[in-house]
């Protein structure tokens, strides 16, 4: 599978609609063919996608997005520490077009958010113990918007991090990303690499082509489970090379 052939997949998997790539219409129509997508081939805008997930939730997508599945076949069973079947991770893995490894990558942030709530839950038992106390507690807040804990929320890595946890949607995202995450504040003083615009962390992959901007590459996020062997072109070198030789 291409680079180009993976993301119209990914964005397939990501809502209702296959979203146009470039201005290549039949390539579209050969992914459908090939994977036996169903549904129609609707040209929209990536920013007009995420807007209709923001919007409208994904109650109405033809396919849900990977966080979301993966979310509902696994969380009761981390929350109730249930051992998780080498089966039951390949057909998650297969229904979200990730491999094993990115899988566990979410599975393990699964663990660190139901970790969370349990922490949070003894804080409030504690609490509650306390109440009749002169000191008083103070309670913990999280997350810019200082709204407390609720819903989908992703650990910022850094140490030094003053906030740690945060909303999705507080810090722009649709969906847990792959690698390690930093929040802005703490992306500012860390050197940034890769798509995910996130720092060094784990195996990673240069990119042969000299005019790179971006250089290194974790091998989650591009799809890769081992260094390849030989020259290298990145996603997005490919995918502008494949838009220029369109357009000639």
């Amino acid at each position: 599978m291409t680079s180009v052939e993976r993301e119209v997949l990914f964005q397939y998997n990501e809502g209702r609609k296959i979203i146009k790539i470039g201005n290549d219409l039949d390539l579209l129509q050969r992914v459908k063919e090939r994977f036996d997508l169903d549904g129609e081939i609707v040209l929209q805008k990536p920013e007009e996608h995420k807007d209709y997930v923001e919007e409208f939730g994904v109650g109405g997508c033809m396919f849900k997005p990977p966080r979301v599945i993966i979310k509902e076949a696994f969380y009761n069973l981390i929350k109730n520490d249930d051992v998780l079947s080498d089966s039951h991770m390949q057909e998650v893995a297969r229904r979200t077009q990730l491999s094993v490894e990115e899988l566990n990558m979410h599975v393990d942030h699964l663990r660190l958010m139901a970790q969370r709530q349990k922490e949070g839950a003894k804080k409030a038992a504690c609490t509650k113990a306390k109440k009749k106390s002169a000191v008083p507690v103070e309670e913990t807040t999280w997350c810019w918007c200082r709204e407390g804990e609720y819903g989908d929320m992703i650990r910022c890595e850094a140490e030094s991090c003053t906030t740690q946890w945060f909303h999705l949607k507080c810090v722009g995202l649709l969906f847990f990303p792959p690698c390690v995450w930093l929040c802005p504040d703490c992306k500012v003083e860390a050197e940034q690499y890769c798509l995910c615009n996130q720092p060094e962390f784990g195996l990673m992959v240069a990119c042969d082509k000299m005019d790179c901007t971006l250089t290194w590459f974790h091998l989650a996020c591009v799809g890769l489970k081992a260094a390849p062997k030989g020259k290298w072109i990145c996603p997005r070198c490919e995918y502008i090379s494949y838009s220029v030789q369109s357009v000639m």
